[in-house]
């Protein structure tokens, strides 16, 4: 039996291989990446962060686990561009996350500079970072009706994003857009949610301590927005965003380094009832102020001290009510521009280069 291939598919096929070998040298000529993240029963999100950072250009991941009792061993040490350091934040005589970060972002700076590695990105297992770099749209696409592979990869390379940065600035930082939590329920994959805010909305959230409702005109999480430091530069992390000059204490000032911004990170900050509960009762440990002795703001503090108490059921309706999205209000969001489609995540851990092959040979 003689399988027929259209033409269009050969020419596709064609096209995209000599595009793969473009991107490869690209690739060669870039400078190299490395992530630092610290992460604590993150085994939903690890396999996957690793997977996509490594596909889009990081060279190395250094993890630091604090008292996982998941997976997360297993998986990192799985992964040979990954150096998998065990800590504790107690016995390290760190006092909340943020001071983990500096601790271990500083151990893994100095790896860094030891292996001539040139930018480091310090960045949570719930984040991923995408370079949104502009490529040339008349080199895309011959016939097909959604971004190829390549396209994909090159427009969220992150060696790309890093490559004509001007040699007199240190830290690049990368914009906030926050997942939509939807309704998935526990069952769902993280990347199913493929919905994000640029900026934040308002939204009412009861505080069950009070028995307040609370207008959130803020993320749920954060809009601080992930960095990357130059590693030559004379730097410490000044907190889980941004980095300091250096002044090799524990707990330093905000000394404004050279910086610029570009592309962006997703915050997956809750994905289900389970992320909710196992990510909030695994902050209770931090104390309920900053380290500038300001208070640690709703709904976070809330979260923190609720989530030691609320039975499985009270959390689910918690939750359906005053957090998750539901159809119809999603639909408002994005009728109102407040919300937008993007599944880059998704995308860039489905896409294989076999796919080019499956395009060649498939039958139609």
């Amino acid at each position: 039996m003689i399988m027929r291939i259209p033409p269009l598919k050969i020419k596709n096929a064609w096209y995209e291989l000599q595009q793969w070998r473009s991107l490869a040298g690209e690739r060669r000529n870039g400078p190299t990446v490395a992530l630092v993240t610290v992460a604590r029963n993150e085994e939903r999100f690890l396999k996957e962060f690793l997977q996509y950072h490594h596909c889009l250009g990081v060279s190395k991941a250094y993890v630091y686990l604090d008292r996982c009792t998941d997976r997360c061993h297993e998986i990192a040490t799985a992964f040979p561009f990954v150096e998998c350091q065990l800590v504790d934040a107690k016995e390290s005589g760190c006092v909340n996350v943020s001071a983990l970060h500096r601790f271990c972002s500083q151990d893994a700076l100095s790896r860094c500079r030891q292996a001539g590695i040139e930018w480091l990105l310090m960045i949570d297992a719930d984040e991923f970072a995408f370079a949104d770099n502009v490529i040339d749209k008349t080199d895309v696409g011959h016939g097909e009706a959604k971004p190829s592979v390549v396209e994909l990869n090159r427009r969220g390379y992150l060696p790309t994003l890093l490559k004509n940065v001007p040699d007199d600035i240190e830290m690049v930082k990368m914009k906030t857009r926050e997942v939509v939590p939807t309704q998935k329920g526990a069952a769902g994959l993280f990347w199913e949610h493929r919905y994000v805010q640029k900026t934040p909305v308002s939204r009412q959230i009861l505080d069950p301590r009070t028995g307040e409702i609370v207008i959130l005109d803020k993320f749920i999480g954060h809009r601080l927005g992930k960095s990357f430091v130059r590693t030559s530069a004379d730097v410490q992390l000044y907190n889980s965003h941004s980095w300091t000059r250096n002044q090799d204490v524990s707990n330093p000032q905000l000394l404004p380094i050279p910086q610029t911004h570009r592309g962006f990170h997703l915050h997956y900050v809750i994905c289900d009832a389970e992320h909710w509960k196992s990510k909030y009762r695994q902050l209770a440990w931090e104390p309920s102020r900053w380290a500038n002795n300001a208070l640690v703001p709703f709904p976070k503090q809330c979260w923190k001290e609720i989530s030691q108490t609320m039975d499985d059921d009270a959390v689910e309706d918690y939750l359906n009510q005053w957090l998750f999205v539901d159809e119809g209000q999603l639909r408002h969001m994005i009728s109102n521009n407040e919300a937008e489609f993007c599944n880059v995540v998704e995308q860039v851990l489905m896409h294989r280069s076999e796919l080019v092959l499956k395009n060649l040979f498939s039958r139609t």
